[in-house]
């Protein structure tokens, strides 16, 4: 079993590198519970494409389906922020394809939940927006519902600072965090993002109530090694 999980890791830094990996003897298919459980199969065919391994048909099926249900995605994102930009909401992308503008092949990246953080005094407006009403919602610090298909998650705060460990001081370094909206070009279309530091703060914020919860997959390791990969090392300590 760790032979096999070396050569999942070996794959898997393929994709995020771009570079071969040498001495790679294990099978795709030898991996697929591995890539399943940890929500990066496309990300792993890709790493095999990159290290120019034998990739099944089934495989590249699948990254082909990866990538139209990205595409998708990306149509249903427009379409949400359109709705807040026409009505004046601050707001940015959080992970998805901010996260998959990181690696070398951005759609090998699955992407999943749009989500997006708004100020939380704009909360209760912006889900009348979508005919949604805060009083239904099981989560204190977003709002999950499904739009033309796809799940969009609407956040006003990037985690439950009552549960989380130093939720104080997360809750006041990201107070301001939309006050400094950046963006990320993806085949021109302009993502509004959060400034470098404060997505190191949502990666790690991310991992650690997942790790909490049992849930932790090596996807999440793989978006933040590709978001390090990316800082300015002239950035890198106000990061």
């Amino acid at each position: 079993m760790e032979y096999i999980k070396r050569e999942f890791l070996k794959i898997l830094s393929s994709a995020i590198s771009k570079k071969s990996q040498d001495d790679i003897t294990v099978k795709l298919d030898e991996l697929q519970n591995l890539a399943i459980v940890n929500k990066c199969s496309s990300l792993l065919c890709q790493g095999a494409v990159n290290s120019s391994l034998y990739v099944p048909k089934s495989w590249k099926d699948a990254l082909m389906i990866t990538v139209i249900n990205n595409y998708k995605n990306l149509e249903i994102q427009k379409k949400v922020l359109d709705i807040l930009g026409k009505n004046n909401v601050l707001c940015v992308v959080m992970k998805g394809i901010t996260a998959a503008v990181n690696y070398p092949d951005p759609m090998s990246r699955a992407l999943g939940d749009i989500d997006i953080l708004i100020k939380p005094s704009d909360y209760d407006a912006v889900l009348s927006l979508f005919g949604k009403a805060s009083n239904d919602n099981q989560h204190k610090f977003h709002y999950s519902f499904m739009y033309d298909g796809v799940s969009v998650e609407i956040h006003k705060y990037i985690d439950d600072y009552e549960s989380c460990i130093n939720g104080q001081k997360i809750s006041d370094i990201m107070l301001n965090a939309l006050d400094e909206i950046q963006y990320v070009n993806f085949e021109n279309y302009k993502v509004p993002c959060l400034k470098k530091e404060y997505q190191a703060i949502v990666y790690l914020s991310h991992m650690l109530r997942h790790f909490d919860e049992n849930e932790l997959s090596m996807r999440m390791f793989c978006d933040w090694i590709s978001f390090v990969k990316n800082i300015d090392e002239h950035n890198w300590w106000t990061v």
